[in-house]
């Protein structure tokens, strides 16, 4: 369930981030915009984290890190930003005043604390089994000698070999 959590995150990361880009960066030819990477860990484990969410607020922009747990933004504008970086399981991280200089990249680390998801809380009640009133049940008891008969009566192209025999002899 987490991976196919993860490949979601990664599409969607590559429509916000990779959808209409330019052959050649825009941040780099155009002087009013910037870049912002990095990646993201765990901050108990330090191991990779994919499909971490992270937006610039205040804007449009964002991007999902890829497996490797690395991110770009490009095309954000000059300036002051705070980026939040989200993902289930973790507590979301906003890291403030990060700047974006005019053509150039703005290397960003995030640590994610991992915590527990909590849910209201599930009751479990027990009862006993209780048969509906209005229920149809229907018992018959049969031996082996009615069901023998029964099975004569309703397939009439089905003989006994005994019978088969005797009436070959008349």
């Amino acid at each position: 369930m987490q991976r196919a959590f993860v490949a979601i995150a990664i599409l969607l990361s590559a429509s916000l981030t990779w959808a209409n880009e330019p052959s050649q960066p825009e941040s780099r030819t155009n002087p009013q915009t910037g870049e912002l990477y990095g990646h993201v860990v765990d901050k108990a484990t330090h191991q990779l984290l994919p499909g971490v969410s992270v937006l610039v607020e205040g804007s449009r922009l964002g991007a999902s890190t890829d497996i490797e747990g690395k991110f770009r933004i490009e095309r954000v504008p000059v300036g002051s930003h705070n980026v939040r970086f989200m993902m289930i399981g973790y507590e979301t991280l906003i890291k403030s005043n990060v700047v974006a200089n005019p053509g150039r990249e703005t290397r960003v680390e995030a640590e994610l604390r991992e915590i527990a998801l909590e849910m209201e809380a599930i009751r479990v009640r027990a009862s006993f089994f209780e048969k509906a009133r209005d229920a149809v049940v229907t018992t018959r008891t049969m031996d082996f000698e009615e069901i023998r008969s029964d099975e004569r009566d309703h397939c009439p192209g089905r003989h006994s070999r005994r019978e088969s025999v005797s009436a070959g002899h008349h």
